[in-house]
């Protein structure tokens, strides 16, 4: 066994537990069965290209704070999102903004275009592969300046992946 498979069965079996949110045999089985498949499947596709060592303990904890932020994130958005919902008068201000990225990365470039997607009033719908800038249709458009833009759509996102990558 290797240690990219270790590093990845690990990382599947601890995000299916707090996913599962329970310590049921069942549950501590069927963890593992889905951990085993992922690991198999992905464990060389995961860490490769990233040129460094995936058992970088700075690497996995730049992963946690990024997984920590993105769940602030999506819960300050969502919250937000909803109370513009409620308002008997929608003052939302839809909009397509094109955000520039620095990563050089592929695999940087998706996780931040699925970060911003996830992220409730916001939409990645195309990616520039040359010019690496991304399309995200943001449902109430606060900012104007594009560096404003820029920080409010991916932020601190991209500078952690910028770490990582």
């Amino acid at each position: 066994m290797s240690a990219r498979f270790a590093a990845v069965f690990l990382c599947l079996f601890l995000t299916c537990l707090l996913l599962f949110f329970s310590l049921d045999l069942q549950i501590l089985i069927a963890s593992a069965l889905i951990s085993l498949v992922g690991a198999t499947l992905w464990s060389e596709f995961s860490v490769r290209g990233t040129g460094r060592d995936p058992l970088n303990p700075k690497i996995w904890a730049s992963m946690f704070v990024y997984f920590l932020l993105y769940c602030a994130a999506a819960i300050k958005a969502s919250v937000i999102l909803t109370l513009e919902i409620l308002r008997p008068r929608l003052r939302i201000r839809p909009g397509m903004v094109r955000v520039p990225t620095l990563l050089r990365k592929e695999w940087a470039i998706t996780i931040l275009s699925n970060t911003i997607t996830m992220t409730p009033g916001t939409f990645v719908v195309d990616v520039d592969e040359r010019g690496r800038d991304l399309y995200v249709h943001w449902v109430n458009v606060t900012e104007k300046e594009r560096e404003s833009i820029v920080r409010a759509v991916s932020g601190k996102f991209e500078q952690l992946l910028r770490r990582i990558e």
